[in-house]
């Protein structure tokens, strides 16, 4: 009489099932009669509104088994996801029952099935590196009702799966709540390309669809490109350009992953309002390649003259950045760029005055706005260009004033046409138009007499003819000639005067008519007037750049004192002359502006930092000045010396058989080279000697701390040589310099063209080349005008440089020889006497 019971119930409460057609099941038992297996039955609530509706009835449930205990498993079809009510009923082989489950009829004590076959949708990933071993990432919320966690999949390949690295509640807790956004996976490789998907779970265990895939680079490098180098340069004052397409551009560096140059931008404030406009919106820049390194050159369009600023911006290539320039993002600090094509308005020029070797210039202003400076090109031909003499700043300084009107050309040839034209010059480097050109003669020598006068009778009296001069009366050419005067006199040897001058002609001849020459007893004489080169200038001793001790203002030597070489010190200079006197000036503190005595004899000389050498005919070396370490005290004398070099604390002297002799302070080892033979010239330096070779190299010897031993290679075909402070000078056979040592003003780089030239010469921190066409070129440090070269029309035969001033022997000598070509006008001439 007693029914089946039940037990075993499946699911068991509170389980979600990913199907609609969930497993229930249950076991039946009778221990008397045994169960009736076709009489179990499952009824279940499929509207969830908590009752079993006509439309809910029982039905059967198929069984495989039979007996005592019958295990039911059942798929009932369900219409939706959620919660079900059901119960199971059954009887024994003697019709006891029905039993329900769990224990009564009735569905308030019903179990329950749960479904949810749906999945969560898929989620949207974003992500960025966080670090050298982190990725954050940031999603959108799954919105699942029955939601349980996220997943989050990482591979080094694109092929993320169910073996890749796992991030999930476990790594991370808060990925159990839906509306969590973000996580942070760790503990990646670093240096490594990352690929990540996520999916969300819920309680049934469906997953859904997998996120879109992101690729995320992990490394070490955080920093953003870096930029430098702005161009223009000389921020935020750069110079002025000549063109509407100026050149800006800038240097990127990024030494991680490179500079993404498919990321480079640039804005330009065109309309100059000070910021910049929705139509000056960053402009992508093409044409460029990542690396480590990129050059940016860019030539924008820009509408008209004036001031522009300019930025850029980049990444690198894993994403760092922006990075601005110069520094932050904004006008206020961003690239200058002024822009200036425009030219200045022409000028009138006119010729004003002469003298034996000036020429005054007038001229109307020019019209300009950032003006710079006149320039005026002078040429004895009618055709200037930019080979012709420059006259501008550098001669006048008060042409670098756009209100000058005025300026005296000096230093041209005298008794020579002169041309002249004027451009004015702006920041940009525009030149206006050329102004007219204007012709002007400077004064200068008489022409030489003339030589050649000779007399013959005509039917109406007498001819007078002669050659014009070619040559002033000093013998130069090239001669002006104005003009001809003819005198006559009865008496021989007469001087022409206002009361002797008959005619004044151009030409070569004149006609003296006369009724009856036969009876008349008559002198004649013509005189030449026009311009020749002007007294011939002897070579003289000039100085340029420091002088608050004298040192680059040398006296004025005594008539016929020609000066053959000159060297200069620290603060004092000396020459030589051809009669073997010396002369020395500026500073005196250790008496190295003294002259010797007695004075005469002289053949070689130099100078030291604060004390001089010089060298007599009969082998005595003369020194003189600071002495505290010796360097004044020389060796025994020698008819073998042939040259002297006087450095900061010690001198050295050359003897013809190769060999150097030292003295002074020698703690580097400057007086004393090794192997100590076969040397040609010598140059000290403040604390190392420099040696020119026999076999045309270079020995150094001393302090090596800034290079200035080092002889660059290769060590060959040098014929003159040169020592500074801390830098060192060879020339070579081609006319090139070589230069080494300390550079730190630039003392070391050669200005190009490095050739045609035949002397050097170093001090301090600055160098001189002269050219073979007589200019000095300098370079260098130019505290105090040491390293500008002089006007480039002023010749020089002989340099040397001091501390900060240099000295020079000029002009070069004449290529005419000095002596007088006929007699002085108004002189005797014999030829130009004729007897009637």
């Amino acid at each position: 009489m007693i029914p089946p019971t039940f037990h075993t119930l499946v699911p068991t409460e509170g389980i979600w099932q990913p199907t609609l057609s969930p497993l229930v099941g249950i076991t039946v038992q009778d221990d008397d009669a045994g169960v009736d297996p076709a009489r179990i039955e499952l009824r279940v609530d499929r509207n969830r509104n908590g009752s079993y509706d006509w439309d809910e009835p029982w039905e059967a449930v198929a069984t495989s088994g039979s007996g005592l205990i019958v295990p039911v498993e059942t798929h009932p079809q369900l219409p939706g996801d959620g919660e079900y009510r059901m119960e199971f009923r059954a009887w024994d082989l003697e019709d006891n029952g029905p039993a329900h489950s769990p224990n009564y009829e009735g569905i308030w004590d019903d179990f329950w099935v749960r479904v949810d076959a749906t999945p969560p949708t898929a989620c949207s990933l974003n992500g960025l590196d966080d670090g050298p071993t982190t990725i954050y990432l940031s999603f959108s919320s799954s919105n699942d009702e029955r939601f349980s966690s996220y997943e989050v999949r990482c591979s080094p390949d694109s092929l993320v799966d169910e073996q890749d690295f796992l991030w999930g509640p476990e790594q991370d807790p808060s990925l159990t709540y839906m509306y969590v956004r973000q996580t942070w996976v760790q503990n990646l490789a670093s240096d490594q390309d990352w690929f990540v998907r996520i999916w969300a779970w819920d309680v049934a265990g469906n997953r859904s669809p997998a996120s879109n895939l992101i690729h995320v680079v992990l490394h070490t490098d955080h920093e953003p490109p870096v930029m430098s180098d702005p161009l223009p340069a000389n921020q935020p004052e750069p110079v002025w350009q000549a063109t509407r397409t100026p050149e800006v551009g800038i240097t990127v560096a990024d030494a991680g992953r490179g500079v993404d140059a498919q990321r480079l931008a640039m804005r330009i404030d065109l309309n100059r309002n000070g910021s910049y406009d929705w139509d000056e919106d960053w402009q992508p820049l093409a044409g460029y390649e990542d690396g480590a390194q990129i050059l940016i050159r860019e030539h924008p369009l820009v509408p008209e003259d004036g001031e522009y600023r300019v930025e850029f911006r980049a990444w690198d290539g894993i994403d760092n950045g922006p990075t601005h320039s110069l520094s932050g993002e904004g006008i206020w600090d961003d690239i200058r760029v002024r822009v200036d094509a425009t030219p200045p308005t022409v000028s009138v020029l006119y010729a004003s005055s002469a003298g034996e070797r000036t020429v005054t210039l007038q001229f109307s202003p020019t019209v300009e706005e950032r003006f710079a400076r006149y320039e005026i090109r002078c040429s004895p031909d009618s055709v200037l260009d930019e080979q012709d003499r420059l006259w501008s700043v550098g001669q006048d300084a008060s042409l670098g004033n756009q209100s000058t009107w005025e300026t005296t050309v000096t230093n041209l040839q005298a008794g020579a046409w002169w041309y002249f034209q004027l451009w004015a010059v702006d920041v940009a480097g525009n030149r206006s138009p050329a102004s007219n050109r204007v012709r002007k003669l400077t004064q200068g020598s008489p022409p030489a007499a003339v030589d050649d006068l000779a007399v013959v009778p005509i039917p109406s009296g007498l001819r007078l003819s002669w050659s014009a001069p070619e040559v002033d009366v000093f013998g130069q050419a090239p001669v002006v000639l104005e003009r001809y005067e003819v005198h006559s006199s009865t008496t021989p040897w007469f001087q022409p005067s206002e009361l002797t001058r008959v005619a004044t002609t151009t030409a070569r001849q004149w006609d003296i008519p006369l009724a009856n020459p036969a009876d008349l007893r008559v002198f004649f004489r013509v005189v030449a007037f026009g311009t020749g080169p002007g007294a011939p200038t002897l070579p003289s001793v000039v100085g340029w750049g420091n002088n608050d001790h004298g040192q680059s203002s040398p006296p004025p030597p005594q008539a016929g004192m020609l000066p053959v070489s000159v060297a200069a010190g620290m603060y004092h200079g000396l020459a030589l002359f051809a009669d073997g006197t010396l002369q020395a000036w500026g500073d005196n503190s250790y008496g190295q502006g003294n002259n010797p005595e007695p004075q005469t004899s002289f053949c070689a000389i130099s100078a030291g930092y604060h004390h001089n050498l010089a060298l007599r005919t009969d082998g005595i070396i003369l020194a003189w000045g600071f002495n505290d370490y010796g360097q004044c005290n020389a060796p025994e004398p020698s008819t073998d010396y042939i040259a002297l070099a006087g450095g900061e604390l010690h001198s050295l002297a050359l003897l013809n058989d190769g060999t150097v002799v030292g003295w002074g302070y020698n703690e580097y080892g400057q007086c004393a080279p090794e192997p100590n033979e076969g040397f040609t010239a010598i140059a000290a330096g403040s604390v190392h000697s420099v040696g020119l070779r026999a076999d045309s190299s270079i020995t150094c010897w001393g302090n090596n701390g800034s290079g200035q031993c080092d002889v660059p290679w290769p060590n060959q075909d040098f014929i003159a040589v040169a020592a500074s402070g801390y830098h060192s000078l060879g020339l070579k056979q081609d006319g090139s310099i070589a230069a080494w040592g300390y550079n730190g003003y630039g003392q070391c780089n050669v200005p190009w063209p490095n050739q045609d030239f035949i002397a050097v010469a170093a001090s301090g921190y600055h160098s001189l080349g002269l050219k073979s066409d007589g200019r000095v070129v300098c370079w260098g440090s130019n505290w105090s005008g040491e390293g500008q070269s002089p006007d480039p029309n002023e010749q020089f035969q002989v340099i040397a440089a001091g501390y900060t001033f240099n000295l020079g022997i000029r002009p070069l000598p004449l290529p005419l020889p000095l002596a007088t070509s006929g007699s002085l006008p108004g002189g005797e001439d014999p030829a130009s006497n004729t007897e009637r």
